[in-house]
């Protein structure tokens, strides 16, 4: 490779989750993945322990992310979305770990599970997201709907995480707490 372009990187992003996607055909679940990539497009894994937590892993992958000189980055895991009321209005979260949910939050309407791969070059303003919602049958078969794309100029419920993820990167406009 001698550059990494958008185009390529976009690419690359659909490989990330469709891998996911097999993985979970075959094992019914997908580890969470981090790959980096440098400026001339390599892609670099990054290994970690899967439960290690927030801060460790993040860690884990700035650390990476600086001995490749990565300039974007991909995640791809199984999230879970879903509406909530909370009793009081939201007050701002400070940077850190993501926090639990307060108390008396109310689950109000569909709770969504996805194979979701978000892909995000802060140095080009880009993101990109590619979901595949776990759906489950009456009778508790699961099954993968069509892939869902969508990009910076989409409304983004990842929002807080684009910017965490760009935030592991080197020299990056993201914050760079974890």
């Amino acid at each position: 490779m001698t550059e990494l372009t958008p185009g390529y990187l976009a690419w690359a992003s659909l490989q990330i989750h469709q891998t996911a996607e097999r993985h979970w055909r075959e094992y019914g679940t997908t580890p969470i993945k981090v790959i980096l990539f440098a400026a001339d497009g390599t892609p670099v894994l990054v290994k970690f322990d899967q439960g290690i937590g927030q801060d460790a892993a993040a860690a884990a992958v700035r650390e990476h992310a600086t001995r490749a000189g990565a300039v974007a980055i991909a995640m791809t895991a199984i999230t879970t979305t879903f509406d909530a009321e909370i009793p009081a209005p939201p007050h701002s979260v400070p940077p850190g770990p993501l926090p639990g949910p307060p108390d008396g939050m109310r689950i109000v309407g569909e709770v969504t599970r996805s194979v979701t791969t978000l892909t995000v070059w802060p140095q080009r303003d880009l993101a990109k997201a590619w979901t595949s919602d776990i759906r489950a049958s009456a009778d508790a078969i699961a099954t993968l709907a069509a892939i869902a794309e969508s990009d910076t100029a989409d409304p983004s419920q990842a929002a807080g995480l684009t910017s965490w993820l760009a935030g592991l990167l080197p020299d990056s406009s993201g914050p760079s707490t974890s």
